[in-house]
């Protein structure tokens, strides 16, 4: 993604720190007998001159804190999330707690202010005893942390009235940059139900803008 105008930073820096402590927390690691695992525990924005997308990682049956993880970060959808394929890798931004688990943080690249309803998408990585291990796939976007965080219904009002001004922001960025304009980022957006299918992305959930036409594509019968 590319960088954010400065101009951003207006609106959105203040608030990083107060977000960051409000969702992470206390952490231990699982026993080394389990077979690893990684998972994406939290996902969150970090605030600067720049916008980012900020995660949380968790890892079971191995000493994360010992272990050499990645973020492996895809722009567009792909056929294959596999390690060698994507647009780029993040590294640890150190480690931190949450929900009693030992957690690593890894951040995005920046996104500009016209890239608030684009997805990013993204799985952890790691090499253990000589064999990769891998998140699940997960996609995110700063439009759908607005609206994570709306659905929460934890935020004062001079939060509200921050994001509400972000998303203008960026949808005042999208029409004087004639980028993505039939889905403004201060358009109102749903989250469809996915049922017996999945969006054209490959993914179950998303959010869309109120009238567009999303379609399904059924899963291939096995057998």
């Amino acid at each position: 993604m590319k960088k954010s105008s400065k101009i951003l930073s207006v609106f959105i820096a203040i608030i990083f720190i107060a977000i960051l402590c409000a969702v992470f927390g206390s952490s231990v690691y699982a026993s080394n007998e389990e077979e690893p695992k990684l998972t994406i525990v939290s996902k969150n924005l970090s605030y600067s001159s720049s916008i980012y997308t900020a995660y949380a990682v968790s890892g079971e049956g191995f000493d994360i804190t010992q272990t050499e993880v990645k973020m492996l970060f895809w722009n567009e959808p792909s056929a294959d999330y596999s390690f060698g394929t994507e647009d780029y890798i993040s590294e640890t931004q150190g480690n931190l707690t949450l929900s009693e688990e030992v957690c690593k943080v890894f951040f995005s690249e920046g996104f500009a202010a016209k890239e608030m309803t684009d997805y990013v998408y993204f799985r952890a990585y790691a090499v253990i005893d000589g064999k990769a291990y891998y998140s699940e796939v997960e996609k995110f976007s700063i439009l759908e942390y607005v609206y994570q965080m709306r659905e929460a219904g934890t935020m004062d009002e001079n939060m509200s009235s921050l994001l509400t001004k972000m998303l203008d922001y960026g949808a005042a960025a999208q029409i004087v940059l004639n980028y993505k304009t039939d889905n403004l980022a201060n358009a109102s957006f749903v989250k469809p139900p996915a049922e017996g299918g999945a969006f054209e992305d490959g993914f179950t959930y998303g959010r869309f803008k109120v009238g567009s036409t999303v379609s399904l594509t059924a899963p291939e019968e096995s057998g």
